[in-house]
């Protein structure tokens, strides 16, 4: 699933979560009803629920944040309590997947960037290519979606610590990828792969001797 899509039912959530939310604040003269639509929409849900509004600044700290949430799930008790669960289901769970989808789509949005850049696609081409990778995790190989690690990169420089889940038709394993980009061009300070059942990682590039090691790992 592409980021986009993940966008596109992240609005539909959205629409639906603030309209059905405008809707029960009506219902319940809490005002103003207009805030379902911004980002402030919490402090509609505690004023419903007989809170506090100010609990809503607390969701914004770590920690605190988790006193507010248990706060926030009384708040709505009662709104069920006062609305009844026909009128207070729709944007309670609309609220929630709208929440839920926006996490997927950054997530979504940043493996993507990942898979895309160049370290990856040399790591994954040197690693299909080798010969012992090849034997050991067996034919043919394919790379997971979840890529960990991070990734910078401009005009004069950049640098890529990535962890690539990668599995065969034998066994699974993980690449480990650092690289280094200078003058726009990339580079492997190291470039490992471990393989389940195998007692030593595949060493497809290393740090020259003397040299600091990796940075990443």
């Amino acid at each position: 699933m592409t980021p986009g899509v993940f966008i596109f039912i992240s609005m539909i959530f959205y629409v639906t979560s603030s309209y059905s939310l405008q809707r029960l604040c009506k219902k319940l003269e809490i005002k103003p009803t207009w805030l379902s639509w911004t980002p402030f929409s919490p402090v509609l849900m505690y004023k419903a629920g007989g809170q506090a509004w100010w609990w809503f600044i607390l969701l914004l700290f770590p920690f605190i944040q988790f006193i507010a949430l248990i706060v926030l799930l009384i708040a709505w008790v009662r709104i069920f309590q006062r609305s009844g669960w026909k009128l207070a289901i729709v944007p309670l769970i609309s609220s929630i997947l709208f929440e839920v989808s926006i996490g997927g789509s950054i997530l979504l949005f940043i493996v993507s960037f990942m898979t895309s850049s160049p370290p990856y696609k040399m790591a994954v081409e040197q690693v299909k290519q080798n010969s012992m990778v090849v034997e050991s995790l067996g034919k043919p190989i394919s790379t997971g979606w979840f890529v960990q690690g991070n990734l910078t990169t401009s005009f004069d420089g950049g640098s890529a610590c990535l962890v690539i889940p990668v599995s065969g038709s034998k066994t699974k394993g993980e690449i480990y990828v650092d690289a280094q980009q200078q003058n726009g061009e990339w580079n492997f300070r190291e470039l490992v792969v471990e393989v389940e059942g195998r007692n030593e990682p595949i060493v497809l590039a290393a740090p020259p001797p003397g040299s600091q090691g990796s940075l990443c790992f």
